[in-house]
């Protein structure tokens, strides 16, 4: 991971744990707004890095999960840059960590009941591949998850 994106990893961390600290409570501890602020930062770090065409990432903003090398791309980008895919692999204490803050409860569990139901999924040779089975298992579990993009 390059300087920027890593600064702006943690920028995002910060602000994330800066908030769990001041809202201590079962509700997400990221408002809307602030979920959104995330989702354009990580774009802009993932969008330019990947090469995703604004198209692309259109319809999958829109609940579609595009079966494309670059939409896979995309995700792992994202999934790396929030700390969520390492060395290949998901890891799904991070990953339940984050949902947690970022969702309502009772959708942070059918998520997190998804994400659990696919982590003996194999990883790929590299981390668009991973990220594309891991994914697509994922979308088979719970037809109603949207990949945030």
């Amino acid at each position: 991971m390059d300087r920027p994106a890593a600064l702006l990893c943690l920028a995002v961390l910060v602000a994330l744990a800066a908030t769990a600290l001041c809202y201590p409570r079962p509700a997400p501890v990221v408002t809307p707004e602030q979920y959104e602020k995330s989702l354009k930062m990580l774009r802009n770090v993932c969008q330019p890095k990947t090469g995703i065409p604004a198209d692309m990432l259109e319809r999958m903003k829109g609940g579609e999960f595009v079966q494309d090398e670059k939409a896979y791309c995309y995700t792992a980008c994202f999934l790396q840059t929030m700390m969520v895919l390492k060395n290949n692999k998901v890891d799904s204490k991070m990953f339940k960590m984050q949902v947690k803050k970022m969702m309502l409860p009772d959708a942070a569990a059918r998520v997190i009941n998804a994400f659990t139901e696919c982590e003996g999924t194999p990883a790929g040779a590299e981390p668009c591949e991973t990220t594309g089975l891991f994914i697509n298992c994922v979308e088979k579990v719970d037809p109603t998850f949207n990949v945030p993009a």
